[in-house]
């Protein structure tokens, strides 16, 4: 007779190997994610904290069951930096909602192929922002935005035949509005408004997304971005689908630079692409403001046909 204890010895052993593994893959994109400044392929792995805070999470309670003391060291290693990156995005944002006038202000990418020009009118209605900065907006949706001239007086478009047209909706009067000097082959839309009596600069913006002819592109655009808004002498508003995420080096650069506070943090990471995936996707579409703006809140939209969900900010001074 064979021992039962004999042949569940190497099932055993099977399963530590595999869970060690698993592991050891938990902690590889937090690694890559280290020479992000230097690749654009290894940023990529900047985008993915939260799940990788997950997956590590899983990967830690494996190896503290198997008692793998040390590579569970590691993974806790891991697992607290990712934490770390994370955890202001969900600390309780102390900001009492002000009583009163509010600015909404509602980034939206529409997805240049989405016909669901219903669905997403009726969310924009739905929604009532003040300033809306809709990306992708391709002729037919250029054409179905008119719709909502009645909600919004001020309107500007830059139609285009690829996927960086942008339209500026606004029941805020406006003062100035043009085209942002900023070096980058896609446009910017700037424009010059007045709400609670003062004036505020809004940035509607659309940069390419990450790519090895794209990124070098993307990076320069985010950083003439940030030159500008520095230079802006009035609160400034920047709005739009980024291409990036809160964690990568590029990202923090446009804070530190302009001086702009990323709207999320104390709201959760609010992801928006893929709009499919949910809570699982990454937040690469932003709202960020400087620092005379007071965030009352900060969240994603529901889906609305494209592949991005939109994000929707109230802010007062």
């Amino acid at each position: 007779m064979t021992d039962s204890s004999d042949d569940e010895q190497p099932k055993r052993s099977a399963i530590e190997r595999i869970a060690c593994l698993f592991s050891l893959l938990a902690i590889l994109p937090t690694l890559l994610a280290c020479g992000a400044r230097w690749s654009w392929f290894l940023e990529l792995f900047t985008h993915f904290r939260p799940q990788s805070l997950l997956v590590l999470t899983i990967a830690g309670l494996c190896l503290v069951a198997m008692k793998r003391w040390k590579l569970a060291l590691v993974v806790v290693i891991a697992w607290s930096w990712n934490l770390y990156l994370i955890g202001p995005y969900f600390l309780p944002n102390n900001t009492a909602i002000i009583e009163g006038e509010s600015l909404r202000v509602l980034s939206v990418n529409l997805f240049g192929e989405n016909r669901q020009f219903e669905r997403c009118l009726t969310m924009i209605r739905q929604l009532d922002a003040d300033l809306v900065v809709c990306l992708e907006a391709s002729q037919p949706w250029a054409e179905n935005l008119q719709n909502l001239s009645d909600l919004y007086p001020y309107r500007y478009f830059t139609e285009r035949q690829d996927n960086f047209g942008i339209a500026v909706l606004s029941r805020i009067p406006w003062q100035d509005v043009k085209l942002a000097e900023i070096d980058s082959p896609v446009p910017s839309v700037q424009v010059t408004c007045r709400y609670s009596g003062r004036d505020f600069t809004f940035i509607g913006t659309h940069p390419p997304p990450p790519g090895r002819r794209n990124s070098p592109i993307r990076n320069r655009q985010l950083d003439d971005l940030a030159k500008l808004v520095a230079k802006i002498d009035m609160p400034t508003i920047v709005a739009g689908d980024l291409n990036t995420t809160p964690w990568s080096p590029n990202f923090q650069d446009i804070v530190a630079t302009s001086r702009l506070v990323d709207t999320r943090k104390g709201y959760g990471i609010q992801t928006t692409w893929p709009s499919w995936l949910g809570p699982l996707g990454i937040p690469i579409d932003h709202v960020l403001v400087s620092r005379e703006f007071r965030v009352e809140s900060c969240a994603a939209t529901t889906n609305f046909g494209s592949d991005h969900r939109g994000i929707v900010v109230d802010l007062s001074w």
